[in-house]
């Protein structure tokens, strides 16, 4: 189901790929109904955006002011340990925001959360419970938190799209190169996020449900277009005429018009 934003499409989806069709008639009518409500948030609330300096963080810090959210609350890791809950607390009295974003996270690549597994879980936890927990102690209004599409079991039902197909030539890339991604624009995800701000609850008239016709706790977005490894590998190792060819423009080649 796309949500048209400043001329782009992006995609909603809940837990499993059965459900897309009653969701996409159900964001429809949401889509219809939000154009003439109230926003959820307004221009004079305190908006924290924890994680600013991040990918995705630093999209919603660009993206709340082009909508008139102006008053943005940020602090590094050198001001605020978020893993530390004494030090949470104080800034969340001292600050009060109404709107909170919990776009922070430890990350890294494949191999380093292989290698520190546990690790990476126990700072995650820390970090995202000593966030929500003082939201809900002052009185936030709203918060969102973020997560990414690998927060789903590897054996579950992907809501994001993967694929892989057997007995399929290897590459030159890490791996078969056979795997399917969804490439986002992160300004796309920091417009998705003002719009969920604006104007999502599970329980809001008109709000999406699920093929069981039970509300959504959580939204999923995306382009809802796969790309291969492979398909990305060609373009990167492309001929030298090739690569005077913008890479924005190359991959846009690959996706469909409605898409760009």
């Amino acid at each position: 189901m796309a949500i048209r934003s400043r001329g782009r499409d992006w995609k909603v989806s809940p837990l499993a790929d059965q459900q897309l069709l009653a969701v996409t008639c159900s964001i429809r009518v949401f889509r219809a109904m939000t154009s003439t409500s109230p926003p959820l948030i307004h221009p004079s609330d305190r908006i924290f955006v924890a994680g600013h300096r991040g990918m995705a963080g630093s999209a919603s810090c660009r993206a709340l002011p082009r909508h008139g959210y102006i008053n943005l609350l940020t602090a590094g890791r050198e001001a605020l340990d978020l893993e530390d809950p004494l030090a949470v607390r104080a800034w969340f009295e001292a600050q009060r925001p109404e709107v909170v974003v919990l776009a922070a996270a430890k990350v890294g690549g494949i191999h380093a959360n292989d290698t520190y597994p546990a690790d990476f879980l126990l700072r995650n936890l820390k970090i995202q419970n000593n966030v929500i927990e003082n939201a809900w102690r002052i009185g936030a209004r709203r918060l969102l938190f973020l997560g990414s599409g690998c927060i789903y079991p590897k054996l579950a039902e992907q809501p994001i799209r993967e694929a892989t197909e057997a007995d399929s030539a290897s590459v030159s890339c890490w791996g078969t190169g056979v795997p399917l991604r969804e490439f986002l624009l992160v300004h796309d995800l920091g417009e998705a996020c003002v719009f969920d701000l604006e104007h999502w609850t599970p329980d809001a008239p008109g709000a999406p449900l699920g093929s069981d016709r039970e509300p959504l706790d959580f939204l999923n977005a995306g382009t809802g277009f796969d790309l291969s490894i492979r398909e990305l590998t060609e373009v990167l190792t492309a001929t030298e005429a090739e690569f005077r060819e913008p890479l924005s423009r190359q991959l846009v080649r690959l996706y469909p018009p409605a898409c760009v």
